[in-house]
């Protein structure tokens, strides 16, 4: 490496006797402005000797006992490429005859400066070890292109790959061979045998192709990277192992090839993760998909997958080895690069689109106008996704929410929706626009809002709900399976009204929902009544007593079906229709008191004829009176006065 100074020479000189005088030696730094200033021509030799302290940073050749000891030093405390070379210098102190090892601080005595080629260069001179270095490490097995990047000058690595470059002479007898493996070469110059003898390497009986194992430390000789006497470990034979680097393939070749010698490179979209420890992944390409039962990291650690930062969807490259299962065991990591999704922009309405943000999982709808009605969700129309949705928005413009918008019944991605914004220009709520999202808890209905179609919120998990004044329509079951204990009605609404959160039309002449969770265990029914809607106090488990006035003039489908509790009801003595299965599943029909001559009976009415275990067709009170058909008049009059009355209306 070269180095440019400015200062000059007498003040350099004035500067180093200084220096020695304090010292007794230079850095390499000083030196090197010495070099410089003496301005040498190539192969000349200095008369003065100088005395130098550094650090040894790497091996050329040689041992310091003998003349052509090689090495260089450095007065870093870590050890750069900035280099003084050392040569031919006559050996350690008498107390300390062991070679130098890199990391040794040393004293360089009575040495010439040289100009060799180019480059500054000590020799004639002696050394003397300041302070050993500290031990070097084992780092452990890696790959050798890992081994490269780390460049570490002192401590052992362990390599394996496939040899080559073995030609008879001196590779024979020492081992200078090229190793190779999937991610890199490396040269090898010399190979010591089990005992760590040099010279005997046609022992160990390694030809080009075998896979050999060593271990050495990384060194240079003429700026070139090699491993200098490395330790032999194991090697297989050719036959064993694959030998050859067949480069980047499609999944379809690699599986046509079924090649279970060679090393291929596929690239591929992580399509699942089944073992994020271990990286058991399947991946796809253009031309199919491949199981990978394990990926190593990149020098070879296993079980460490989870440190690659690779996530589903993301491209992987891996080096690869066919398995006679027709996929691949401990494929080796190459590189990855992140998933980024693509900008999804999906109609939903004539004038209506919506877009995902997966990072956030939100989907917002804009435009203008009407959702499409369809059958199934938004997210099954030709951009069908599958990720979770957590919130959605819908942007000011929006006038309708399509029936079976957001159906979780329909879209799993809707499982986790806990959010929605609504526009003050929406006007409907469609079909089963947000049926079974049970991450839902609330819903703020915008002022404009004026439809609710059927099942809008089915099993919602919503406890309360305020009405807006322009709602005109809600359907029956627009609420049902949530778990209500409210419903509020703002008092400028034309069309409903509520009252102790039960829900009415404005006059509270019709009772359309009394909430499935209100905790009361007795109600009295407004005298203002005349009709309970069909599926009114459906499934409430907390009601024991209702009463009602006689103004109640007929009570809908499935009316109290499935209140538990409900035991005693007081019926208006001028009920004219009465919906059926209306008390089925409540205290009244489960009790068998109340049942008179295979006959229900409340209040004098009779409410159900015919067994209420089994309804045989050929019971002839089954074919003259259907399960829960109600009559309204009392017991007595029906029997022996009036009979049946033409008023009664199966509904």
């Amino acid at each position: 490496m070269k180095h440019k100074f400015t200062l000059p020479a007498i003040l350099f000189i004035a500067m180093s006797t200084n220096l020695l005088a304090q010292n007794n030696y230079l850095t390499v730094s000083e030196i090197l402005v010495e070099y410089n200033n003496l301005g040498l021509s190539s192969g000349t030799t200095a008369s003065s000797t100088y005395t130098v302290r550094g650090y040894v940073t790497l091996w050329q050749n040689g041992y310091p006992q003998y003349q052509n000891a090689s090495f260089y030093i450095d007065d870093s405390e870590n050890g750069s490429t900035t280099l003084l070379q050392c040569f031919r210098l006559t050996g350690a102190t008498s107390t300390d005859q062991r070679k130098l090892v890199v990391g040794d601080y040393v004293e360089i005595q009575n040495a010439q400066l040289a100009n060799y080629y180019g480059n500054a260069e000590l020799k004639n001179g002696s050394f003397t070890i300041i302070r050993d270095a500290s031990p070097a490490e084992y780092k452990g097995e890696t790959t050798i292109a890992n081994f490269l990047a780390q460049a570490d000058l002192k401590n052992i690595y362990q390599l394996t790959g496939i040899v080559s470059g073995l030609t008879e002479g001196n590779n024979m007898t020492y081992g200078n061979l090229t190793l190779t493996d999937e991610t890199g070469s490396v040269y090898v110059y010399g190979i010591l045998d089990a005992n760590g003898q040099s010279g005997n390497f046609v022992s160990l009986n390694i030809a080009n192709g075998d896979t050999l194992t060593i271990r050495g430390v990384y060194s240079l000789h003429n700026s070139q990277v090699e491993i200098k006497d490395a330790q032999y470990i194991s090697h297989r034979k050719h036959e064993e192992e694959p030998t050859q680097f067949m480069g980047a393939v499609s999944i379809a070749e690699f599986l046509a090839a079924a090649d279970t010698k060679n090393i291929y490179e596929l690239t591929g979209a992580v399509y699942s993760i089944y073992d994020s420890d271990k990286g058991v992944i399947l991946i796809a390409d253009e031309s199919g998909q491949i199981n990978v039962d394990g990926v190593l990291t990149a020098d070879s650690v296993a079980d460490a997958f989870s440190t690659l930062d690779v996530a589903q969807d993301d491209t992987i490259t891996i080096n690869v080895i066919y398995n006679e299962n027709g996929g691949v065991r401990n494929a080796v990591f190459v590189n990855r690069s992140k998933y980024v999704a693509p900008p999804l922009v999906c109609q939903c309405g004539d004038n209506v689109y919506y877009t995902i943000d997966f990072d956030t999982e939100t989907l917002t709808i804009y435009g203008s106008g009407d959702m499409w009605d369809r059958t199934e969700p938004i997210t099954q129309y030709a951009c069908s996704i599958s990720s979770p949705i957590q919130s959605i928005v819908i942007e000011e413009g929006v006038t309708s929410i399509g029936n079976y918008a957001f159906d979780r019944y329909n879209a799993f991605c809707f499982d986790a929706l806990q959010s929605i914004t609504l526009p003050i220009t929406l006007l409907r709520i469609g079909v089963s626009a947000f049926r079974g999202c049970n991450n839902l808890s609330s819903i703020s209905i915008p002022s404009s809002l004026q439809r609710i179609e059927e099942q809008a919120f089915t099993a919602c998990n919503i406890s309360a709900v305020n009405i807006p004044a322009n709602v005109n329509y809600i359907a029956m079951e627009a609420f049902s399976g949530c778990p209500l204990t409210e419903i509020n009605v703002v008092t400028e609404n034309r069309t409903f009204s509520s009252l102790e959160g039960v829900l009415f039309d404005k006059e509270q002449k019709k009772l359309f929902l009394y909430p499935v969770n209100k905790s009361n265990d007795v109600y009295a029914i407004p005298n203002t009544v005349e009709w309970i809607n069909h599926e009114a106090f459906y499934g409430n488990k907390n009601i024991i007593s209702i009463s009602m006035s006689n103004n109640v003039k007929g009570i809908g489908l499935y009316a109290f079906y499935g209140c538990e509790k409900l035991i005693a009801i007081n019926l208006s003595n001028n009920l004219e229709f009465i919906g059926t299965e209306c008390f089925i599943n409540t205290a009244l029909f489960l009790d068998e008191r109340e049942w008179d001559s295979n006959g229900l009976y409340v209040n004098n009415c009779l409410i159900h004829a015919g067994s209420k275990e089994i309804y045989e067709p050929n019971d002839p009170l089954y074919r003259i009176i259907p399960l829960c058909l109600i009559l309204h008049k009392m017991r007595t009059r029906l029997r022996k006065e009036h009979g049946w009355s033409n008023k009664i209306q199966l509904i």
